[in-house]
């Protein structure tokens, strides 16, 4: 892997360099840019995924939402559809992505639109809902054309960006000094027992600005509940002496199956790509699989999640098939959630007084 970076390298330079006249063309007004009234958020990364974009999301909303109005704007990556769409509670992931229609499922009070050219969504949304106080956009880093009030720039603590290159040598799509330009930045997927030794090495690499805040936030795995009777949870201490079939379609699925290695007799990775819409035969094969792991070794039930459980839904209409969904949620260590959330609400504060 290391010859093969130094290989790619000079293509990842040349990538670069190509996002950077990019950006030029806006700095210099050739294409525009646009700011809003409305205190708009972006939360993105400089790598190509897998960072942990749509629990954070989810963690502003739910510690936000009660105090201000909050909408959502999302490309939809991986929907089938094109162009302005409000999300409902009843569309199909295909048609608005998974990530968002998860959102919009777990927090219906939230609007939440899918939009490729998001500088013109903007003031449709705020024509149609203006009591709107804060916006979110997701995934919205390197999307030029809206400049927002605050940037939270998402890194990994497996696969931190001051460890990577730029595509198609690594994973970055875009040099590594861009991490300046975030107010915020947000270490996520760290152990949940990371210790100030550890924080300390990290700030050392990062090497934040004077303005520059850096939080670290890990995953919290919540019990698995039925895809079709969600009233239906199992304690964790019940799957010790179970097997289990972990199907995902997620980045990176090594965290979650070695926690639940922890908490379960066996586990065995069914893994399709990122935003992967199942086929009728894929979850046959699931199935198949499911049959023999049972029969070879006993008891087994299914694991997804949540943003899985929207792709497979529609082929699971047996309740006693034992597919259950692990909840996932983020909380930050060192005792910094009301700190985080007060950076938040700076934001929207100096935006609307």
């Amino acid at each position: 892997m290391k010859y093969l970076r130094l290989i790619l390298l000079p293509f990842g330079y040349l990538y670069g360099f190509i996002v950077e006249g990019i950006k030029l063309t806006y700095r210099l007004g050739w294409c525009k840019s646009s700011r809003f009234e409305l205190p708009t958020i972006i939360i993105g990364n400089l790598s190509t995924g897998g960072t942990g974009k749509t629990p954070h999301v989810e963690y502003i909303l739910k510690n936000l939402g009660h105090q201000f109005t909050i909408a959502v704007l999302s490309r939809g990556y991986g929907r089938k559809t094109k162009g302005f769409m409000w999300v409902e509670p009843t569309d199909a992931a295909a048609d608005v992505g998974d990530e968002p229609l998860q959102v919009r499922k777990k927090y219906p009070k939230n609007a939440v639109v899918v939009a490729e050219k998001r500088a013109a969504a903007i003031p449709k949304i705020l024509n149609k809902l203006p009591q709107t106080q804060l916006l979110l956009l997701d995934d919205g880093m390197q999307h030029w054309p809206v400049i927002g009030d605050s940037y939270i720039m998402l890194t990994t603590y497996s696969s931190p960006f001051f460890n990577d290159f730029v595509l198609p040598a690594g994973n970055l799509r875009e040099f590594r000094f861009n991490y300046r330009r975030s107010n915020t930045i947000i270490v996520t997927k760290c152990p949940p027992n990371i210790n100030e030794q550890q924080r300390a090495a990290f700030l050392k690499k990062i090497k934040p600005g004077n303005k520059q805040k850096v939080y670290f936030s890990y995953m919290k795995y919540g019990q698995p509940y039925h895809i079709l009777e969600t009233e239906r949870v199992l304690k964790w201490e019940a799957l010790l002496s179970i097997n289990i079939l972990l199907v995902v379609g997620i980045a990176n699925p090594k965290p979650l199956k070695k926690y639940l290695s922890a908490h379960s007799k066996s586990v065995q990775l069914f893994s399709v790509p990122d935003h992967h819409n199942y086929s009728q035969e894929e979850w046959k094969a699931v199935l198949q699989k499911f049959d023999a792991i049972e029969s070879s070794l006993g008891a087994t039930i299914i694991i997804s999640t949540e943003k899985d459980a929207l792709r497979l839904i529609p082929f699971v209409s047996d309740i006693n098939i034992p597919l259950y969904i692990v909840p996932i949620e983020i909380a930050f260590a060192f005792g910094e959630d009301d700190a985080f959330q007060r950076t938040l609400i700076e934001v929207i504060d100096k935006k609307i007084g």
